[in-house]
């Protein structure tokens, strides 16, 4: 059998070398490496359809239990596939906005891709954090050397809650593997036999993991680094930041809700704070002047609503936890480079001071508007699917409860129909400082694509995520 994992791992650090190699058309290279990641993602999609969740294992320290070992199954499937298509959008607008051929960026950019697939494809912790740990590293260096104005503070303060998430999942990690009966590493065996961990040492290890993810989520009250860090990163990294390594902390939230018992003893207070999360970075979103620190707060509020659907515990809920990232990650990921596209073409993402934006250029203005819909749940996009898969979940294990993530969506729609209005419908369009280039159309209708025929053919993805439970 082909080797498809390891193939998806190993295939960034070839672009790497091939970038550091010739130091010529690497923004092709870095293009080239993820058209080709998904390539082989669709293949590994139809062995999954055809042959079950599937692994591949290769020795690292096996007298530890730790080994390379890589997975493809119900649960991961969803963050490999969101994850290939952001990084094919952010890779092909790349050229636009970077460039020069800076050797540096888009070596880091492999990096990252790398460390994001390896982290979600991992069946082992210690893998598992050795992925997360790199993705964060190359991310924090892409945006303290390649940043916005405020950069380095904003790298500063993203390593510092990221070192600390890091601690707190490593310390989580090697609690977890002393008090498995099985002293295991395997992720699998966490999943079969988490529930056998005494139950004080399961209230440790759940606080010290729900910590972790809760800052990579992130969620209130952990989450100041994140508006920082999205509005002062670069196009693809905001991109990757929001879309893709947020989905760090819910795919951890998830494994530690499916596998852990004490977590459902402790649901409700925890679907309390994720719709308190949800419903604050509403009203923060409220007050912005800037358009990337709007959609920062927004990408927040969406990520409490996830949380909140992971509570709930039940196969609705879960799937629609599951959904919901890849649709978070669909939206969240265009909203940014339309923002940012907007920087470019216009000079500003203050909200003061744009306005006539549809009328300046139809291609931003009605992509933005589909991509708001969208996010407040149009009937036939991946984020309708998403409320009614969590709003139902939510329902059948909190009740009224759910009036909060219903409340944090009326308000997020209510801010970005008034954004909508005052910048995109009214007044004379600013001065065109820059047309777009071909291929951040083709990333826009990319993700416009995915999240349509998503919203039509739902049971595209349900299909395979239907048997978590």
């Amino acid at each position: 059998m082909i080797p498809i994992l390891i193939i998806m791992v190993l295939l960034p650090l070839a672009g790497l070398f091939g970038i550091v190699g010739s130091r010529k058309g690497v923004s092709k290279i870095a293009l080239s490496i993820a058209v080709l990641e998904l390539i082989v993602f669709v293949y590994a999609a139809y062995t999954l359809s055809h042959s079950g969740p599937f692994s591949e294992s290769y020795p690292f320290i096996p007298k530890l239990g730790i080994n390379f070992e890589f997975s493809l199954n119900n649960l991961n499937f969803v963050f490999v596939f969101l994850s290939v298509i952001v990084f094919t959008a952010a890779s092909a607008t790349s050229e636009f906005f970077t460039k020069e051929e800076r050797v540096g960026y888009y070596s880091i950019f492999m990096l990252i891709e790398s460390g994001v697939l390896g982290m979600f494809l991992s069946g082992n912790l210690i893998i598992l954090y050795l992925f997360w740990d790199l993705s964060i590293i190359a991310l924090f260096f892409m945006l303290f050397h390649f940043g916005g104005y405020d950069r380095r503070y904003a790298s500063i303060k993203f390593i510092i809650y990221s070192l600390l998430s890091s601690s707190l999942l490593l310390i989580g990690i090697i609690m977890t593997y002393f008090y498995l009966p099985v002293h295991s590493f395997e992720i699998s065996q966490l999943l079969s036999s988490g529930y056998l961990i005494p139950k004080q040492f399961q209230i440790a290890i759940f606080i010290l993991l729900m910590l972790a993810f809760i800052i990579k989520m992130p969620a209130f009250p952990l989450h100041s680094w994140a508006p920082d860090a999205y509005s002062e990163s670069t196009p693809e990294g905001a991109m990757l930041l929001a879309g893709v390594l947020s989905k760090f902390g819910v795919y951890g939230m998830l494994l530690l809700f499916i596998s852990m018992p004490i977590a459902k003893e402790y649901s409700f207070y925890i679907a309390i704070l994720f719709a308190f999360s949800s419903i604050y970075a509403s009203a923060i979103a409220l007050v912005q002047k800037n358009l990337k620190r709007m959609l920062s707060y927004l990408s927040i509020s969406e990520i409490g609503i996830i949380g909140f659907a992971i509570t709930t515990g039940n196969v609705i809920g879960l799937n629609g936890a599951l959904f919901g990232s890849l649709s978070h990650a669909l939206i969240i990921s265009l909203l940014f480079l339309l923002t940012f596209s907007i920087g470019k073409v216009f000079g500003t993402t203050i909200l003061e001071r744009l306005s006539g934006i549809l009328n300046g250029y139809h291609v931003l203005g009605y992509s933005f508007l589909l991509a708001m819909l969208a996010t407040i749940g149009l009937p036939l996009t991946t984020g309708f699917i998403t409320d009614i898969l969590t709003l139902i979940g939510g329902a059948r294990s909190f009740g009224l409860l759910i009036l909060a993530p219903a409340l944090a969506i009326i308000v997020n729609a209510s801010y970005l129909f008034w954004t909508y209005e005052k910048s995109f419908l009214t007044g004379e369009s600013g001065e065109i400082f820059e047309a777009l280039d071909k291929k951040v159309y083709i990333a826009i209708l990319l993700l416009i694509t995915i999240i349509i025929a998503l919203g039509v053919f739902p049971s595209v993805i349900l299909n395979y995520i239907g048997v978590i439970t």
